[in-house]
Formats: C-alpha cells, sequence, structure tokens
C-alpha cells in the first residue's frame, strides 16, 4: 500500500519573479558550467538554494550556510508563496527527444509517506553512494527544503474510470503553473482539488504494491534514514514525488554512457588484451563516422556487448561476450551493460591487470552520443564506453528480484525541472503566504 497525499505545493511568487527565471536543472544533473553561469548571472535561481553533487567537503560546508542564509532570506522577502489548498497536482512535459521527436510525459505529483523501517512498497534499481547520502541529510537538517519531486515509476493498470475523469477535470480547469522555454518545451501543472478526486487518487495507491524509484535514489534514502533516526519529527516522513503509469505515458529512457579521462596516457591495447579474455571483438571504425557509430550502437543493444570509443586509436570497437564467460555469470542480470563494465573493464582490466586506481581517472556519465562522440575525438576524454537503455519489463523484472545495478545505469529523460513544485519541510517556515488560485474553468 502505498500513502499518497495532498499537499500545499510551494513556488516562486509570479508577481514578482518569473518561473523561466527560477527554475533549473536538478542539484544532481545540472553541469558546473550551467551552475555557475546561473549563480553569476540569475539573481533568483533556484540554485541558489540548492547545492550540487560537484560541491564537496569543506565547499560543500560553506555552500550549506549560504544556501541556508539564502532560505531564510528569500522567505522573510516574500518572494515565495504555497498553493491556496491541498491538492494533487498534474504534470505535463512537452519535449524532443534526442532524435527531434516530439513526446510527452505525465504523471501526478503528491507527497508519499516513508517507511523507515526498510523498502516495503517503494524500491530502488541501482545502488547509492554513501557520502551523497550524508551531504543530502545535511541539507534537509539545514534547509529543509524539497525543490525537485523524486521520479517514481507504477507499473499497475490504470483504473480508465479514475483516468477519464482526471483528463476531463484537466480540461476543463485553466493551468495552474505553465512555463514556455526558450527551445519550445513546456512545462504544464494542474491542480486538483476535487474531493471526490482525490478520493479516488488515494484509494487507487492503496492497492499498488510498489513504486521503482526512477530518479531521486540518494534524496530517497536520505529522508529514509532521517525518519528512521528521527522517528518523532514529522518533517521527514514525507517525500516529494512525481508518480508515472508506465501503462498509461512513455517514459523514455536513454544509456548513461561512462566516460573516462586518465591522469596519464592510457594504452589501448593493454586494455584490448585484457578485455579479449571475455570479449571477442566483433567490428572496428573510425570514430569520425558518426553514421557508422549509431549504426555499432543499434547492433550492440542485441546481447551483451560493449562499444569502446577510443581516442589513441581513433577507432570505435564492437566486444561481445564469449560463450564461455556466460559459466562466470551468477544471474543473467550481470550481463546488463553496466554489470559489464565495472566488473570486467573497471575492477578486472584497468584495477587488477592494468594497475590503476580509482584516482588515476576520471569516471563521468553522459546520456548523449554525440557528447561522447565530441569528446573522445577532441581529447577532452581518453575513452567513452556506450550503453544500452534499460527496457521497462527489465527494470521491474530486476526490482522485484531484488537486484540492484550499479549507480547511474539509468538515464530517464527529461528531467522534471527543479523549483517548478516544491515542498517546505518546515511547515511554519514564516511568511509563505497564500497564492492566488487559477481561474476555475478554462475559456
Amino acid at each position: 500500500m502505498v500513502l499518497f497525499l495532498p499537499f500545499r505545493a510551494l513556488h516562486i511568487d509570479r508577481e514578482r519573479i518569473s518561473l523561466e527565471d527560477f527554475v533549473a536543472e536538478p542539484y544532481d544533473v545540472i553541469t558546473p558550467h550551467e551552475y555557475y553561469r546561473l549563480i553569476d548571472h540569475s539573481p533568483h535561481t533556484v540554485m541558489h538554494l540548492d547545492i550540487p553533487t560537484f560541491i564537496r567537503n569543506d565547499d560543500f560546508e560553506t555552500a550549506l550556510a549560504a544556501t541556508r542564509h539564502r532560505w531564510e532570506l528569500w522567505s522573510q522577502e516574500r518572494i515565495f508563496c504555497r498553493a491556496p489548498e491541498p491538492a494533487f497536482y498534474w504534470y505535463r512535459r512537452i519535449y524532443r527527444d534526442p532524435g527531434g521527436n516530439i513526446r510527452q510525459l505525465m504523471g501526478l505529483i503528491g507527497l508519499i509517506r516513508i517507511s523507515s523501517q526498510g523498502y516495503t512498497e517503494i524500491l530502488p534499481h541501482e545502488a547509492i553512494h554513501p557520502e551523497q547520502v550524508k551531504m543530502r541529510m545535511q541539507y534537509y537538517r539545514s534547509v529543509g527544503l524539497q525543490t525537485t519531486p523524486v521520479f517514481f515509476l507504477d507499473s499497475t493498470p490504470p483504473d480508465e474510470g479514475l483516468m477519464n475523469e482526471l483528463k476531463e477535470s484537466i480540461q476543463k480547469t485553466m493551468p495552474y503553473l505553465h512555463l514556455e522555454r526558450r527551445d519550445g518545451q513546456t512545462d504544464t501543472v494542474w491542480m486538483i482539488t476535487d474531493e471526490n478526486l482525490i478520493q479516488g487518487i488515494q484509494h487507487f495507491y492503496q492497492y499498488v504494491d510498489i513504486l521503482v524509484i526512477g530518479d531521486g535514489h540518494h534524496r530517497f534514502e536520505a529522508l529514509r534514514k532521517l525518519s528512521m533516526f528521527h522517528p518523532d519529527t514529522p518533517e521527514y516522513r514525507y517525500i516529494l514525488g512525481f508518480v508515472v503509469n508506465i501503462e498509461s505515458t512513455d517514459v523514455l529512457t536513454l544509456g548513461y554512457h561512462r566516460v573516462f579521462t586518465f591522469s596519464k596516457k592510457p594504452n589501448c591495447d593493454a586494455l584490448l588484451t585484457c578485455l579479449q579474455k571475455k570479449f571477442e571483438i566483433e567490428s572496428t571504425w573510425s570514430i569520425d563516422d558518426t553514421a557508422l557509430t549509431y549504426k555499432e550502437y543499434e547492433i550492440s543493444q542485441a546481447g551483451p556487448r560493449l562499444i569502446l570509443l577510443d581516442h589513441q586509436t581513433r577507432k570505435g570497437y564492437r566486444l561481445h561476450l564469449r560463450p564461455e564467460a556466460y559459466h562466470d555469470l551468477d544471474d543473467p542480470y550481470e550481463s546488463i551493460d553496466t554489470y559489464l563494465i565495472d566488473r570486467h573493464l573497471i575492477d578486472h582490466c584497468l584495477h587488477d591487470e592494468i594497475g590503476l586506481t580509482a584516482d588515476s581517472y576520471k569516471l563521468e556519465y553522459q546520456p548523449f552520443i554525440p557528447t561522447c562522440l565530441e569528446r573522445v575525438r577532441s581529447g577532452s576524454a581518453h575513452l567513452a564506453v556506450l550503453v544500452d537503455p534499460l527496457p521497462m519489463p527489465t527494470l521491474f523484472n530486476l526490482v522485484k528480484k531484488g537486484k540492484i545495478l550499479p549507480p547511474k545505469s539509468t538515464y530517464f529523460y527529461p528531467k522534471l525541472p527543479a523549483g517548478l513544485v516544491m515542498y517546505p519541510m518546515d511547515l511554519t517556515t514564516p511568511s509563505l503566504h497564500a497564492c492566488s488560485p487559477p481561474p476555475k474553468t478554462a475559456d
């Protein structure tokens, strides 16, 4: 049973600051370049209220104090407001995928009650970094603001009657929030305040067996631990969630590719020699041939294969797991790309055979193949390993078996913006006045 609750959302007061000036990419995906551009040139960006994952150690402590001060100052200046009444929020994003096709992502935003006694109806699919969980716990203790919903996936067959009622209600109601982006993409939020609809939504989720965490593993784990350590503190019991039913809306996943930059010039021959103990090289080509790279990537998705893009040789390599190597797998899921990369390329070849340590290279994650190609061609990275997108049925099968994939195994696209719909964990925060309600009906 999932306890899904309506709430009074927090957002910027649009009579004072535009949504476009405030919202940004979430803290855990925004790049350093974009973050510092916003900090330097946007006085009221949501990034002044959050701390990206690349800020650590002493810099994190400094940023945390500044963020807490900014949150208190802006609250006193009354630049935020809260929805006039508790509601669920229907969110729709119209966007272009990397291939240029127009798509839409839709789902419900609300509060989800967290169980402090381990995972029950909410299940993760990726491993987490303890350091990032610790930093997020510090952030929640100090600032107490959830700027971006955690992305949850639901595979329960939808209630068609309830969905039809939701659609009718949305068609009759003016949007509560609407953001037109410069690239033509749009974010639209409708308030759902009808008591019958709210009860229908809550009743439906009472019979949902599991929700799978798509994005937001570290945020969820931070709040779960806080609720466990502070069982009498109600602020830590609820997480802001965006729930998508995969049976009723299209969820796009991309491969989360690995990009390596080594501190010393790498030896591609040594890496290939090591990998050929478990893999067979099926094909090679020039990385300057973009079309052929995409063709090889499509071929690689049929079975356990790896695609390597190497700067030193300026070649791409398609490698297939040898049949005899299957005997070393404890479970079929270990043939998934990210597991093969962690176990064979990183642990066995780079660390054990070649003798590198984690300090010998920088590992980055990149969902877009053109960026991987540009990095390797230019030499700003030495090696890229392309990863297949994980099919949704495979993801749910793994989760139900209790399997946990390596970190950054999936990339759900697009990301929900930070700052559009927020939740202040301390409900006694002063100066959070009520926003003006939207018009009751559409023209």
